[in-house]
């Protein structure tokens, strides 16, 4: 229970220093990726550290692209590492998936409230189209708009909380 309770702290305070400054300290991704190797090797000793690097590696490996597009920022994925630090790897991969949900209904309602679905998803597809005929892969958007930008620490925190409801429930 105390490891649940710690990441929660940890992502609570990722929250509120990315609705407040744009950021993630790393500070807090190192005390995160810290306490997530302590509890690992408590729970299951020597092995609990391949385990960690596995986990820890899996975020950084799969959202590498993503990344490059500027589609995801690098604070939200060394948070999904450090939320690999604390729980297997079902619980990290449940954790990514509810969290994508959970941006993407932050996303949609932003989305249909502004009334610019069908613009975004027209310049959308001409970005693929770009990509395609160049190979080459560029930022997604230039210049956006803070209408554009969500914090996606909230949609983690999200996710998180729904795994911890799976797991209780």
């Amino acid at each position: 229970m105390l490891k649940y309770l710690t990441l929660l702290e940890l992502l609570v305070t990722a929250v509120w220093m990315d609705l407040r400054r744009k950021k993630i300290s790393n500070r807090l991704i190192f005390v995160g990726l810290g306490l997530g190797l302590l509890f690992r090797v408590i729970e299951r000793g020597v092995v609990g550290i391949f385990l960690f690097l596995r986990d820890i590696s899996f975020p950084v490996i799969l959202f590498y692209l993503l990344f490059l597009m500027h589609a995801l920022g690098a604070g939200d994925i060394k948070l999904f590492s450090v939320i690999g630090s604390f729980l297997n790897f079902k619980g990290l991969c449940s954790c990514i998936v509810f969290a994508f949900l959970f941006g993407a209904g932050i996303s949609m309602v932003r989305l249909l409230y502004d009334r610019s679905l069908m613009r975004k998803m027209w310049e959308f597809l001409q970005y693929i189209g770009c990509t395609v005929r160049t190979r080459e892969i560029t930022c997604y958007r230039e210049s956006r708009s803070r209408q554009d930008v969500i914090c996606f620490s909230v949609p983690i925190l999200a996710g998180y909380l729904y795994y911890l409801w799976e797991v209780v429930y």
